[in-house]
């Protein structure tokens, strides 16, 4: 993953790439270079950047993930629950540490914003002002969907290991650095990957600190502790064979290369490609890096074993997510801007990628901004307490499918397949209900049992198979997340039975917002 230095007598002789060709880094048009030489334009642009990002930031409706962690971090009642909670999660503590120690000083509606804005501003600044590449490149990446949106907009533990990450390259000639690269393992297990990473360029560089590697070897102990499955943990999603879930992996590759991800023709974040194009475009990346990085063996072995564990991990343990996997490519671009800084500026394609990656990235912002929100729990929530139902007793399918309307309207909901409630989910049940099939039935037996209830669930009326037995209130259209919201009366016919389901998990400390 990382490029050995050129001398300037090595870089003047005009390297060779992997193809005997020499090298042709593309050259943006003089006029455009000119004006972000002067001083007072590129300070423009620069500051354009940083405002568009904190105006993301401080617009964002955050998702189900986004929420969960905060309850997680708000509604333990001391440190003992937390890390009995994240048992069940399996992430380390340091961004729910974060979350707790920002709402100690803004209310719990405001934590989520606070916390991420001045991660994605540093991450800017680092992006646009350190960054080893020219300043044009510099400030497509800050327009990049990678940096404006995964990375800056949605304020999750990844966000904050980026941002620990990208520090900790661009910083590791000082010695300072070592406690930074020592938390990214308490961020996650894939950071932690990543910190492996700097400390082999460190090892390359002839940097490596003892007392630094002592405190991030202590700092991995601390967070695979923290991180011990409970005895009656369960996957949030089930692996389907190597097969698929390497068909899966390379599918969502394809973003990595196209960030412009869409469902059914909608621009709908977290996925990829349609799926006929992305089996075409996922392989392209991979034969993409590799096209950069052959030059040097070191950056290819570094970029190869990153992208060889997020496959296996996806195939053997838990399919991570598309903005996982984008990890590889902010690695890929570290890696081009080292070989850039030791005088081996990245090939014909990288421009262009990253050109089309800021188009992307705009266009995210765009339509976050003036085309509908990211997530709109808000508003199923705002119609659940104007209506004042938010005392009844609610099912949920799929069962996160509620996670935002609980945490603004504190309130807990169940499943079809089980008589207790919660606010946020505590990953120790396998569930029975996995489709519309499944569903119907056990809603049959709860409103046997319990007489009239209620169900928010992305199911559209005419998807029932026994429509008559549901009353639609209202629908709730997606937002940039694809999470619709249907709040149903299920079996309206029958009297309310005034049974209230009692809680699946010990108390919980109530979330105010």
């Amino acid at each position: 993953m990382i490029a050995t230095r050129l001398s300037q007598k090595e870089c003047g002789r005009g390297q060779k790439d992997g193809y005997d060709r020499p090298l042709r880094p593309v050259r943006w048009p003089p006029l455009l270079t000119t004006l972000l030489k002067r001083h007072a334009l590129w300070v423009g642009a620069v500051t354009a950047v940083m405002a568009l990002q904190a105006l993301l930031v401080l617009n964002h409706r955050p998702w189900i993930d986004e929420w969960q962690a905060l309850q997680i971090a708000l509604q333990s009642s001391d440190l003992a629950a937390l890390l009995e909670n994240l048992r069940y999660e399996g992430h380390p503590p340091l961004w729910y540490f974060y979350l707790q120690g920002i709402a100690a000083m803004v209310p719990p509606r405001t934590v989520l914003a606070t916390a991420q804005l001045p991660i994605a501003l540093a991450l800017q600044a680092l992006v646009l002002l350190r960054l080893q590449l020219p300043k044009i490149d510099r400030l497509l990446l800050g327009c990049g969907f990678l940096i404006l949106f995964d990375f800056g907009t949605l304020s999750r533990s990844l966000s904050l290991g980026v941002l620990l990450f990208t520090l900790a390259w661009l910083y590791r000639d000082r010695r300072w650095i070592w406690p930074v690269i020592a938390l990214m393992p308490l961020v996650d297990f894939l950071f932690g990957a990543l910190s492996i990473i700097v400390i082999a360029v460190q090892w390359q560089e002839r940097r490596l600190w003892t007392p630094g590697l002592a405190l991030w070897l202590v700092c991995c102990l601390i967070s695979a502790w923290t991180v011990r499955p409970a005895p009656d943990i369960v996957s949030s999603q089930e692996l389907d064979g190597p097969l698929f879930e390497t068909f899966v992996w390379m599918v969502r590759l394809s973003v990595l290369l196209v960030p412009f991800p869409v469902l059914n023709g909608v621009p709908t974040w977290n996925n990829p490609l349609p799926p006929a194009i992305a089996i075409l475009i996922g392989p392209l990346f991979l034969l993409f890096a590799y096209k950069m990085l052959a030059r040097d063996r070191f950056h290819l072995l570094l970029f190869g074993g990153f992208a060889l564990l997020t496959w296996l991990f996806s195939i053997f343990v838990y399919p991570l997510a598309i903005r996982h996997l984008a990890l590889m490519a902010w690695l890929l671009i570290l890696l081009l801007a080292r070989a850039n800084a030791a005088g081996t500026p990245p090939g014909v394609p990288f421009r262009p990628w990253i050109a089309v990656s800021a188009v992307c990235g705009l266009f995210a912002a765009t339509y976050n901004l003036f085309v509908t929100p990211f997530d709109t729990a808000d508003r199923a929530a705002a119609y659940i307490e104007n209506k004042r139902l938010s005392g009844k007793p609610w099912m949920v399918f799929p069962n996160t499918h509620a996670q935002g309307i609980a945490a603004m309207q504190g309130m807990r909901f169940f499943e079809a397949d089980r008589s207790c409630s919660q606010d946020f989910v505590r990953w120790n049940h396998v569930p029975t209900v996995r489709d519309i099939a499944t569903l119907e039935p056990a809603i049959d037996r709860q409103s046997k049992a319990h007489g009239r209830l209620h169900l928010i669930t992305l199911i559209a009326p005419e998807e029932w198979r026994h429509p008559d037995r549901y009353r639609l209130l209202t629908h709730v259209p997606a937002g940039y997340d694809g999470q619709t919201f249907y709040p149903y009366v299920v079996r309206p016919d029958l009297p309310e039975s005034g049974w209230r389901p009692p809680n699946c998990a010990p108390d919980r400390l109530p979330l105010q917002l």
